[in-house]
């Protein structure tokens, strides 16, 4: 598993809930158990 953000390459961190994030490729909006400190977000698919 990658442990840094696609985008920026910061670290990830795990919110102890699913959070709704939007894509920053392709603006799919799902919930999340994973984001960028910085708040990057991409979509499994």
């Amino acid at each position: 598993m990658n442990e840094e953000c696609f985008i920026c390459k910061a670290s990830l961190e795990y919110p102890e809930t699913d959070v709704m994030m939007e894509c920053v490729v392709c603006h799919k909006k799902e919930n999340s158990e994973t984001r960028c400190v910085n708040g990057h977000f991409v979509a499994k698919n």
